[in-house]
């Protein structure tokens, strides 16, 4: 879907459109061509950028994802904000967990309903999916001490036992 995304940004200046890729994206994906002529009309936005480097923060500044990957599925959600799950059905089946996350996402099947789901939250849509996204983070994060307390604890109780 990346012509229609394209497009999308060049239609809507007022939107900041960040791509995130996997990191074998540009190397599998498409030809080295067309992965240049994209980066170049891609980067030619000045809504449009690409981050191939840390992303929490990134998660943090958003105000909506778009995925199609499985990773972000589960990560995103620790951000409690509105997560589109694009399902192209070119994925491996999702786990246990990947099932509870994709239960926590708006689920979408075509670049339609895609943009016309981003659409409708940048409009103000609720997010409806609250108790899902909830039971998701509960087995994320089982402890409510800091992950770095935990881990000291564990290793000290380890030591002494």
């Amino acid at each position: 879907i990346h012509r229609d995304m394209i497009q999308w940004a060049q239609s809507s200046p007022d939107t900041q459109f960040i791509l995130k890729p996997h990191p074998a994206l540009f190397r599998s994906i498409l030809s080295q061509d067309d992965v240049a002529l994209f980066r170049e009309i891609w980067l030619a936005q000045s809504n449009c950028g690409i981050e191939e480097e840390q992303y929490a923060a990134l998660f943090d500044a958003s105000d909506l994802m778009v995925t199609d990957g499985v990773s972000f599925l589960t990560e995103y959600h620790l951000f409690e904000k509105p997560l589109v799950f694009f399902d192209s059905g070119n994925h491996v089946p999702f786990n246990t967990l990947g099932k509870i996350a994709e239960k926590c996402a708006h689920r979408v099947t075509s670049f339609e309903d895609l943009k016309k789901t981003v659409l409708e939250y940048k409009a103000g849509k609720p997010w409806r999916l609250v108790s899902e996204r909830a039971e998701l983070l509960t087995l994320l994060q089982p402890h409510t001490e800091r992950a770095a307390d935990f881990i000291l604890n564990s290793i000290a109780a380890d030591l002494r036992a």
